[in-house]
């Protein structure tokens, strides 16, 4: 900051000088409207909670007397007996996934010491072997189900490369 209240910025081209009175007076004309903002979504919240508070009580009881309905089917012989096996195939399925995975990676390792070999066509084999192994475990439904999860994560964790464009841009002007 220098002694005429204004603050030096540089960049590749130019020296840019930044008046902390404007810098000042968006910052507060920002503080002021987020107050407003928090003001105002407190206002519609407290009116939605007065209008639909016989509803909210409705849907309360609603789901209420849902959990106790499936308290009592499931308190049944039979749907503790398929709780039981339910219990035991996911036992089962997780043990000869867990087989899959550790073929999987000898399989992996051992193209991945193969010399004779080049690194694209060793990522080649190691990917359909995978797909294979995928196709045989899974419907196509299942898969499409999975990528769709899996592109979904991948959207709200982006890659943090995208943020470092973001921060290094120096075209941002006050």
């Amino acid at each position: 900051m220098n002694s005429c209240g204004s603050i030096e910025s540089s960049n590749e081209n130019n020296n840019q000088i930044i008046d902390t009175n404007n810098l000042t007076l968006i910052c507060d004309n920002f503080k002021k409207t987020n107050q407003e903002l928090k003001e105002k979504h407190e206002i519609i919240t407290k009116t939605i909670e007065r209008y639909t508070s016989e509803e909210v009580k409705a849907v309360e009881n609603a789901i209420n007397n849902l959990n106790k309905k499936i308290s009592k089917v499931m308190e049944c012989s039979k749907m503790k007996e398929y709780t039981e096996e339910t219990t035991k195939l996911q036992q089962k399925m997780y043990s000869s996934l867990q087989k899959v995975m550790i073929v999987f990676e000898k399989y992996r390792q051992q193209i991945m010491r193969d010399t004779t070999i080049s690194r694209e066509a060793k990522l080649k084999k190691i990917t359909l072997c995978f797909n294979k192994l995928q196709d045989r475990l899974f419907t196509t439904e299942e898969i499409e189900e999975f990528k769709n999860k899996f592109n979904q994560v991948i959207a709200l964790f982006p890659k943090r490369t995208s943020y470092k464009s973001i921060k290094h841009n120096n075209n941002v002007t006050l």
